[in-house]
C-alpha cells in the first residue's frame, strides 16, 4: 500500500512539475511570438500594438522598426507628431521619448538607433537647460529593464517567463487586436497634450513662488569643464562618428514662471552662461543645426501655452517643427551672440511681481 502512494505522489509531483513547466513555456512562447518590446522583431501586420511605455519598449522600436529619421528627448519631445515632422522633411520617422532622461540615457538611444539602421537621415532633439549633470547620470527613480538593452539571450528569461510582462504588455496586444483596435501611433505615443489643463491658474498650482532674491551666480570653470565632458560623451561623439546623419538639437522654450524660478534662485545668468557653453560646442560641426527660442517671448510669456513652467502644448511642438524645417531662429556664428544678450537682458530685466 505504501508503495502505491509514494508511486502516486511521484506522478502527481512529475505531472505538477510538467505542467507548470508546459504552462511557462507557453506564456514564454507567446510573447516571444508576439514580442511586444519588440526584443526580437518588428510589429506584426495581423496584430495590434500599444504603446505605453519608454523605457521598456524603446529599445525595441529603435531596435527593428523601419525608419530613416528619429525624433527623441525628454518630456519637451512627447507631443511631437511624427505625421507632422514626415510631411516637413519627407521621411518616416519614430518618436522614443524618454520622460525626465538625461544625455546620456539620449545618446545610448540614438546611437542603438544609428547601429541598427544605416538609412537615417535625420535626428531631433531637444537640449534641456538642466546642463550640470555628470556625463554618466542616468534617471533613478524608474526601472531600466538591462535584459531588453543588451544582446545577451541568456537573460531574457525575465523578458519571456515575467508575468507582469504578460500581463501589463502581451496580454493587451492579444485585448486589443480581439477588439479590433488599431496599434497606437507615434503621434499619439506619449503625448499628454489632451490629458491637461493649460493656462495661469494649471501653471500657478504646479509650483511654489517666492520672491526672495539669492544672489546671482556666475558658472564656475569646474561647471563648464564637466559641462563640456557631459557634451563630449553624449552628444558631439556620436555627431562626430556620423557625419553624414543631421543633427537637429534646439533648447525648449521654458514658460516665463521658469525662468523666474532661475531669476529668484540666482540660477539665470548661469543657466544662460552655460547655455553659451553649449552653443560654442556645436557650432563648429557643420551636421549640427542648433536652434533656440528663447527670443520667442509671444510664447514664453503667454502662460496659456504651458501645463506647468516648462511644459508646452503640442500646438508649439508643431511650431517647433515648422521653424526647425525653414531654418528659422537657427543659432550661427553670426548671431548666437546678439541672441544671448538680448534674450538675457529680457529675462533678467522682466517684471516678474507683475506675474502674480
Amino acid at each position: 500500500m505504501g508503495g502505491m502512494l509514494e508511486m502516486e505522489a511521484k506522478r502527481w509531483t512529475k505531472f505538477t512539475i510538467g505542467s507548470t513547466y508546459a504552462v511557462l513555456a507557453a506564456f514564454g512562447l507567446c510573447t516571444a511570438v508576439i514580442d511586444p518590446l519588440f526584443h526580437y522583431h518588428r510589429p506584426l501586420s495581423f496584430l495590434s500594438y500599444p504603446l505605453h511605455n519608454q523605457r521598456y519598449q524603446n529599445d525595441g522600436i529603435l531596435r527593428h522598426f523601419d525608419y530613416d529619421a528619429i525624433i527623441i528627448g525628454t518630456s519637451m519631445t512627447e507631443n511631437f507628431k511624427t505625421s507632422e515632422f514626415d510631411r516637413l522633411w519627407n521621411v518616416s520617422s519614430i518618436k522614443v521619448p524618454f520622460n525626465g532622461g538625461h544625455y546620456k540615457e539620449m545618446d545610448r538611444a540614438v546611437r542603438q538607433g544609428l547601429k541598427n539602421n544605416p538609412n537615417i537621415k535625420y535626428v531631433l532633439r531637444c537640449l534641456d537647460y538642466y546642463f550640470l549633470d555628470d556625463k554618466d547620470t542616468i534617471r533613478t527613480d524608474v526601472e531600466y529593464p538591462e535584459y531588453l538593452y543588451n544582446d545577451n539571450l541568456f537573460d531574457d528569461v525575465r523578458y519571456l517567463l515575467n508575468k507582469e510582462i504578460f500581463l501589463d504588455f502581451t496580454k493587451p496586444v492579444i485585448g486589443c487586436t480581439l477588439d479590433g483596435k488599431p496599434s497606437d501611433s507615434f503621434d499619439a505615443y506619449s503625448n499628454w497634450n489632451a490629458l491637461h489643463p493649460f493656462g495661469k491658474e494649471a501653471v500657478f498650482s504646479s509650483y511654489s513662488y517666492s520672491d526672495i532674491l539669492f544672489p546671482m551666480e556666475n558658472a564656475t570653470q569646474e561647471d563648464r569643464e564637466r559641462l563640456k565632458t557631459n557634451l563630449e560623451q553624449n552628444v558631439l561623439q556620436t555627431a562626430r562618428a556620423y557625419p553624414d546623419v543631421t543633427f537637429y538639437f534646439f533648447f525648449p522654450p521654458y514658460s516665463i514662471c521658469e525662468w523666474e524660478r532661475f531669476f529668484y534662485s540666482g540660477q539665470l545668468v548661469k543657466m544662460r552662461e552655460l547655455e553659451e557653453v553649449v552653443i560654442e560646442e556645436l557650432l563648429p560641426y557643420e551636421n549640427i543645426q542648433l536652434f533656440g527660442f528663447l527670443d520667442c517671448y509671444d510664447i514664453t510669456c503667454n502662460l496659456d501655452n504651458y501645463k506647468d513652467t516648462t511644459h508646452y502644448g503640442e500646438w508649439i511642438n508643431s511650431q517647433i517643427l515648422l521653424w526647425i524645417s525653414r531654418g528659422e531662429h537657427q543659432l550661427t556664428r553670426d548671431n548666437y551672440k546678439d541672441y544671448l544678450t538680448s534674450t538675457r537682458e529680457f529675462y533678467e530685466n522682466y517684471p516678474y511681481a507683475s506675474l502674480h
